[in-house]
């Protein structure tokens, strides 16, 4: 192919083309390249030199759409770290936090960010900045959270700050831990939880009332330790029948301890080629899109990555949408993006 040949420089003329067709100039261009660019050889730092050379007030930023090509971490991960590649150091901020590799706010009622605000200190996200001064006042911050995994690498590569990496968990032992952790690392003491995991514990015996022992359907898209979820449920009494996931994270020891708990759970993978053939159950209640196209249900929770959940909060939230889930259908047509066009469509059932 012509343009497979030219690669570098027709990539960075349309670049350009692109640039030039905007009504303002960007300060960041995020330009993604795939497996394509990486096997047909394309000269990736040279384009990069060229298009600097070019854009003199525009910063470029090389990032990678390339799960073939992969020898360490996800292409998903790739993209937190590169989210922040632009910043540059600055004089540190002892009042300044950040919370790293978000795609959406962390919950403002949450203990995580009520510990922060409330000790007086600044609160940066990504997801939270209006300008690209205060993009860049994110390299300020002493402190770096990260809750999701694929957030994690994100945090550690930063060139500024400490990196603290907390678990979204939904047991209680383990979520005062992790916020015993966060008051360490900010210096602050730390507050009774005991009204949390009290309301915690009352909304998931509430959960499993409801629920009257309905069938509970949870996938890994919905929450980053569904495993860890799965257990909290399952040790209320609520009947979890399935997990889609296509493998255990850091939720490993939670995994062990569900299997000893529940054993006829079935662990079913959401990219093995059997789930086309996937016989549903639309009595189900799903936790997450992909457990709601795979059992074919209109009753779920439509959450991904946690929905910026996070500690007792969190867990009385989420209880919450169960229950409305259970009472109120949702249109899983147009909720869920259906991408295996050709396929045999849960839709139809």
């Amino acid at each position: 192919d012509t343009d497979i040949a030219r690669g570098q420089d027709t990539i960075a003329d349309d670049v350009m083309k692109i640039l030039r067709s905007l009504p303002y100039t960007p300060k960041i261009v995020l330009l993604y390249f795939s497996c394509m660019h990486l096997v047909a050889g394309c000269d990736i730092h040279g384009l990069m030199r060229e298009l600097d050379s070019r854009l003199s007030h525009t910063v470029v930023i090389d990032c990678y759409m390339a799960p073939t090509m992969r020898t360490t971490i996800t292409p998903d991960a790739w993209m937190r770290i590169k989210l922040y590649a632009a910043l540059q150091l600055r004089p540190v901020d002892r009042r300044s936090v950040n919370i790293i590799g978000n795609d959406r706010p962390t919950d403002k009622d949450s203990e995580l960010v009520r510990i922060i605000r409330e000790n007086g200190f600044i609160l940066r996200d990504i997801t939270l900045c209006k300008s690209y001064d205060e993009y860049m006042d994110m390299a300020s911050s002493f402190l770096n959270i990260t809750y999701l995994p694929s957030a994690a690498e994100a945090g550690k590569s930063l060139l500024f700050g400490k990196h603290l990496r907390l678990r979204c968990s939904f047991d209680a032992d383990t979520i005062a831990e992790e916020l015993g952790s966060l008051c360490d690392a900010l210096g602050v003491p730390c507050p009774d939880f005991t009204d949390g995991r009290w309301s915690a514990e009352a909304a998931l015996t509430k959960v499993s009332g409801v629920l009257g022992g309905r069938a509970v359907a949870i996938d890994y898209t919905a929450v980053s330790r569904p495993f860890d979820l799965a257990l909290a449920l399952v040790r209320h009494d609520v009947n979890v029948r399935w997990i889609i996931a296509d493998g255990t994270g850091e939720d490993i020891p939670e995994f062990y301890a569900l299997k000893a708990a529940a054993p006829d759970i079935q662990v079913i993978s959401a990219v093995h080629a059997d789930m086309i053939g996937f016989v549903g159950d639309p009595d189900v209640l799903a936790i997450g899109q992909k457990a709601a196209y795979y059992l074919c249900t209109d009753n779920f929770v439509d959450i991904v990555a946690g929905g910026g959940l996070f500690g007792f909060t969190g867990v009385v939230k989420l209880c919450a949408m169960i229950e409305d889930a259970h009472f109120n259908k949702k249109d899983r047509m147009s909720l869920i993006r259906r991408k295996g066009f050709g396929l045999p469509s849960p839709f139809k059932q």
